[in-house]
């Protein structure tokens, strides 16, 4: 049974934001290119700054589903972070890890999404 520091547990949990910050950025950057309108930077936006779910619905925010076959796991999620799930104290490290990464996942996609549309749109 694994006893860590709390150190070690935060340490843990900050490499699970960095991974969440990571993927979050790299989903984002899928959402827009060269070839996008203007009007569909102002309109994503707008219902960003309304808080409009259909905007919100219109974007896979990076998760741990494993749902396409290079996304991450909670189980990808414990190798990476060095966590045995046979452990009881590494599987509760690992339900905080999970929710650190998926809370920084959301975090860092939304703010690239928002701050490529402000740049196209506002130019700021």
């Amino acid at each position: 049974m694994s006893k860590r520091t709390e150190a070690e547990y935060e340490a843990i949990i900050a490499e699970a934001r960095k991974l969440g910050a990571d993927a979050g950025n790299a989903g984002a950057s899928w959402c827009y290119d060269g070839n996008t309108k203007p009007e569909w930077y102002a309109h994503v936006l707008k219902g960003i700054r309304d808080g409009d779910p259909a905007v919100y619905d219109m974007f896979r925010v990076p998760d741990l589903s494993g749902e396409f076959a290079d996304t991450p796991t909670d189980r990808t999620l414990a190798a990476d972070l060095d966590l045995d799930l046979d452990d009881d104290d590494d599987r509760l490290t690992l339900d905080d890890a999970c929710d650190a990464y998926i809370e920084a996942a959301s975090e860092a996609f939304w703010s690239d999404i928002e701050r490529a549309c402000i740049l196209q749109t506002e130019g700021v």
